[in-house]
Formats: C-alpha cells, sequence, structure tokens
C-alpha cells in the first residue's frame, strides 16, 4: 500500500546560528536521503543576529534539496524579521 503525503523532519535550533554553516545543509540533505524523508521544518528559537546570511543558507538548502530530491519540501517555522 503506497502512503500518501510529506514525511518531514525538524531542525530546531536553539543556539546562536554563528555555526551553521553551507556544510550542515549538505548534511540536512544528505540525511533526508539515506532515511528517505522530504524534507525538513526549520524551526529557530533563537534571535538572528544576522537574518541575511540566515536567508543566504536557507536559499541555499531549498535550492540544494529541491535539485537532489524532487518532490522535496522546506518550511520555516518561526517570525524571523529583516532585523532578526
Amino acid at each position: 500500500q503506497e502512503i500518501k503525503g510529506s514525511f518531514l523532519a525538524t531542525f530546531i535550533i536553539e543556539a546562536p546560528l554563528d555555526w551553521l554553516k553551507f556544510e550542515m545543509a549538505d548534511f540536512l540533505i544528505f540525511l533526508a536521503r539515506e532515511y528517505e524523508f522530504d524534507g525538513y521544518l526549520i524551526n529557530i528559537e533563537y534571535p538572528v543576529s544576522n537574518p541575511s546570511l540566515f536567508k543566504d543558507w536557507l536559499t541555499y538548502l531549498t535550492n540544494s534539496i529541491h535539485t537532489q530530491l524532487s518532490n522535496s519540501l522546506i518550511v520555516l517555522y518561526d517570525a524571523i524579521t529583516d532585523s532578526g
């Protein structure tokens, strides 16, 4: 029986984002491929000190996962503004 729907892993960040590198995005994509889930719910529980850097990281993650996994999904769950 085929199961319909998306299976997302949750990536919760509860610390400063200065450690968040593109390599982490690549690792998240590896995990999604390896464990056959469709993407991530990204939940930021800490003030973002550099919103443009986070936006670049999120864009990289989204574009890269879409390239490697068709029908993948990235959902951002939070209220981040231009000022963090």
